[in-house]
């Protein structure tokens, strides 16, 4: 049979357990949202590339941009066949659990899949290439080299949609062929060589544009800063986790192959092609956002830095005394700083018999604990002070009188 499903022998069959369509057992359906956040995650990166080429930030616009945009594109295809194909057409359940009925329709989207993965990584394979011709002088042997990769990269993704388009004729048998009632006459060739072909040459590609740029970082071509250098290894190195989920594809595109169990196995397969397309469009936007990033998140994180040092350089000089200043100790409060500066004396307050208060004043130990305190302080010093300037005033003008008097009876003598 056409695509990666096989005629179930009898034997095999038998030893299933009896299907179960409305509620089966281990079926995974997650799959819909985990393509929607690695689709998101993808989205939000290539619309921040595009926004910053588009403003002259990160470059100008280039062909490399056309290609992830491409690239983007058909992986939205492809998260889009993993939700139908998990929700519709029993990706993610045993096969005895799968409807007969649904084969066609999974079939079908086993198709599609194919195809949108391998025009979006060879898309987006493309594009990182012009963004390392972008890095390299007009002469010199890595012009030549990123060049010939890009070519055999066209050429690789060529073959295979050809091959993919004529696997069957006419090709809808490819998927209809399923259905119990159709009895068209078709020819197709045996699918399971090709994909294991498809498989491993894309994980070579992914190796070879993954090693280049470390190649390139190494050559006196390159024009750009030591620093920069630096953030580029860091997210190349980031790229070698695209190769990892490559060869993971490669695996399950063996093992489909070689089960009959197809659709539980498909999800596995789905799943890491999911991931790998998406990482790769992901990887291959970061380093178009350098700017983006040193712009908006290195001014958030220079102005908490800037505030925090301006904190701490203000709380040390107001707990630091100046020449001359006492040290507040640790237990003062707010009120106590704030309060006017005097003597530092002990006024206990207390209240007499008829309501009017008597404050008793030690110079012993200090008792002035805040605002209030300090206030009742100056009215009774006010007050002490009235009183001495009322007993001196009533002295003056007895001592005055007591000279008028002499005057008096000194003019009388």
């Amino acid at each position: 049979m056409p695509g990666n499903f096989h005629e179930i022998p009898d034997d095999v069959a038998a030893a299933w357990p009896d299907p179960n369509y409305d509620n089966p057992r281990n079926h995974r359906a997650w799959l819909p949202e985990f393509a929607i956040v690695f689709l998101a995650v993808s989205t939000i990166l290539v619309a921040g590339r595009l926004y910053e080429r588009g403003m002259k930030r990160a470059g100008g616009w280039g062909l490399d941009d056309v290609l992830i945009s491409s690239g983007w594109l058909f992986s939205c295809g492809l998260s889009v066949v993993a939700c139908i194909d998990g929700a519709w057409y029993g990706l993610g359940r045993h096969t005895w659990d799968v409807r007969p009925e649904w084969y066609s329709g999974a079939a079908l989207m086993g198709w599609l899949a194919q195809v949108l993965f391998l025009t979006s990584t060879c898309c987006t394979k493309c594009s990182v290439l012009l963004f390392y011709r972008r890095m390299v002088k007009d002469t010199g042997r890595w012009k030549y080299a990123i060049w010939t990769a890009i070519g055999l990269t066209a050429a690789y993704w060529l073959g295979f949609l050809l091959a993919y388009c004529l696997i069957c004729r006419p090709l809808d048998a490819y998927w209809l062929s399923y259905n119990q009632g159709y009895d068209e006459p078709f020819q197709c060739i045996h699918g399971d060589v090709l994909t294991i072909f498809v498989g491993v040459l894309s994980v070579i590609s992914d190796v070879y544009v993954v090693v280049l740029p470390f190649v390139i970082l190494q050559s006196f071509d390159l024009e750009v800063p030591r620093r920069q250098k630096v953030a580029l290894d860091i997210i190349f190195s980031l790229s070698i986790i695209v190769a990892g989920a490559g060869i993971a594809r490669t695996y399950y595109l063996w093992k489909i192959n070689r089960t009959y169990d197809t659709s539980w196995v498909g999800f596995d397969l789905f799943t890491w092609s999911l991931v790998e397309c998406h990482l790769a469009i992901i990887f291959a936007c970061a380093p178009s956002l350098r700017a983006f990033i040193r712009r908006y998140l290195g001014e958030s994180l220079s102005r908490r830095f800037t505030s925090s040092l301006s904190n701490s350089k203000q709380t040390k000089s107001n707990t630091t005394p100046r020449e001359g200043e006492e040290r507040l100790a640790p237990s003062d409060t707010k009120e106590e700083a704030a309060a006017p500066k005097g003597p530092r004396i002990g006024v206990s307050i207390e209240h007499d018999s008829d309501g009017s208060l008597r404050t008793n004043s030690s110079d012993a130990e200090p008792a002035i604990r805040n605002a209030e305190d300090y206030e009742l302080y100056n009215l009774r010093q006010l007050d002490k002070h009235g009183r001495m300037r009322s007993n001196t005033s009533e002295s003056i003008s007895q001592y005055h009188g007591d000279t008028k008097k002499r005057h008096d009876v000194d003019s009388a003598v």
